[in-house]
Formats: structure tokens, C-alpha cells, sequence
């Protein structure tokens, strides 16, 4: 890699890198965890719909060149992106700000 690139995607567009101890050049991609946490800081989520209720949300989430359905129904969590792990970083981050809880009722 030329140039100095830590935090930011390489110069071919590729994978975004962290930082990692040992000096310049040293990077590593970042993990789904990371990557969900950058969604967020970067608003990449649009929430389209909640039935907390149901248990139920939809939105959209923005990722590398595309923008993902994600959400959770009575099928448990879901997102339409190519991963092939079923806790992809898109499902990762509206977890992360979804919280289905029973309310009291009066």
C-alpha cells in the first residue's frame, strides 16, 4: 500500500483497515464487530418500520456499494446481503440499537 491509510478504505477502494499497534503500515481488516460499530457512527441505518409488539423491525442498512433489507419477524434475523454467516455486520448493528422489551399494560 502507498501512503498513509489507517482508518480509511485502501487506495483501491478495497476492505477498510484499522490501525494496529506496531507501527506505520500496520494493518488489519477490521472484524464484523468493528465494521457494525462504523455503520452506526456513520448512520448507515434507516429504520423503515417497528412493531415492538411483534418483535418486529425493518430497515435498511448502507454497506460497501449497496444498501441491504435487514430485520427481524417471527423467523428470527435477516439480511438479503451476500454473507455467509447469518450474523452479518448489517443484522450486527441494528441489534445493537434494537432492544424488544414487554411493556407493562394498564
Amino acid at each position: 500500500m502507498d501512503g498513509d491509510h489507517r482508518g480509511t478504505r485502501n487506495g483501491e477502494g478495497g476492505p477498510y483497515y484499522i490501525p494496529q499497534e506496531g507501527g506505520p503500515g500496520r494493518m488489519s481488516r477490521e472484524n464484523v464487530n468493528e465494521k457494525a460499530i462504523r455503520y452506526l457512527a456513520e448512520g448507515r441505518i434507516r429504520i423503515l418500520s417497528c412493531n415492538e409488539h411483534d418483535a418486529e423491525i425493518d430497515a435498511d442498512v448502507r454497506g460497501l456499494g449497496a444498501v441491504y433489507s435487514t430485520g427481524r419477524d417471527a423467523h428470527g434475523w435477516r439480511c438479503d446481503c451476500p454473507s455467509r454467516t447469518a450474523d452479518c455486520a448489517h443484522v450486527i448493528a441494528l441489534r445493537m440499537i434494537t432492544a424488544f422489551e414487554p411493556r407493562a399494560t394498564s
